[in-house]
């Protein structure tokens, strides 16, 4: 299970700096929950919406340490991201540590719940 997850986060990542929104809707669960690096809780089609209106935009996510923990039908991902892009138009760059849980719903790998924060300077 952990190839197939470290496959499906390779292509999440890579759905997210192409703008693949058609790729990023059937990798996200429609009942989705992400809580961004400030707090806020973002449902899919608020992700969705910024993606296809152009409101973020991410330039840049090089990953690098990836934890993997599967739980039956669930896998947990720890990865730590350099992400660089756009917000509104205003440029935003980090380190962060994003969770995702994955399971498999509808003969797929999709994201139900993740998380970000950024990483201490």
């Amino acid at each position: 299970m952990n190839d197939a997850i470290t496959e499906a986060e390779e292509q999440l990542v890579n759905a997210m700096k192409n703008g693949d929104c058609r790729r990023l809707d059937r990798m996200l669960h429609d009942k989705l929950l992400f809580t961004d690096h400030n707090g806020q809780v973002v449902d899919k089609a608020t992700d969705m919406q910024m993606h296809r209106s152009g409101k973020l935009a991410i330039d840049r996510m090089d990953t690098g340490e990836r934890l993997v923990v599967s739980l039956g039908s669930v896998s947990i991902v720890s990865v730590r991201a350099q992400v660089g892009g756009r917000y509104d138009g205003i440029p935003f760059g980090g380190d962060f540590r994003y969770t995702r849980v994955w399971k498999m719903m509808d003969g797929r790998l999709q994201v139900i719940a993740g998380s970000c924060v950024a990483m201490a300077q």
